[in-house]
């Protein structure tokens, strides 16, 4: 518990505003209540991380539906589309996955949309 209890009393070297000290303090100190074994901590701790997680989930399929809504492509484009994805197996589609999970601006969307 030494680690929890060295980062609760550095915190305010990490976080600049005071609302976000006693926000992290009170998090780190669910957090080591939940180590311990403290059935509430550990269901308010999953709670939190399941809603950042559908967080993230939400952000990125908001980003999917842009690019797909933002790409017109004739059946000829289709064609050599599927072409260059099928010839790279899954890779092809886990890294158009991946640069759409990256991208953090409307105008890398469209930079993909127009690749």
């Amino acid at each position: 518990m030494k680690f929890i209890d060295n980062i609760l009393q550095h915190t305010e070297d990490f976080i600049s505003d005071e609302e976000g000290v006693e926000v992290a303090k009170d998090f780190l100190g669910l957090i080591k209540d939940a180590v311990i074994g403290n059935p509430t901590a550990i269901i308010k701790v999953v709670r939190v991380l399941k809603g950042a997680y559908m967080l993230r989930e939400s952000i990125f399929w908001k980003k999917m539906e842009k690019y797909l809504n933002g790409i017109y492509l004739s059946q000829d484009d289709v064609d050599v589309l599927k072409e260059r994805l099928n010839g790279m197996g899954n890779d092809g589609a886990m890294r158009l996955i991946s640069l759409i999970d990256k991208v953090d601006t409307e105008k890398k969307i469209q930079y993909i949309i127009n690749a």
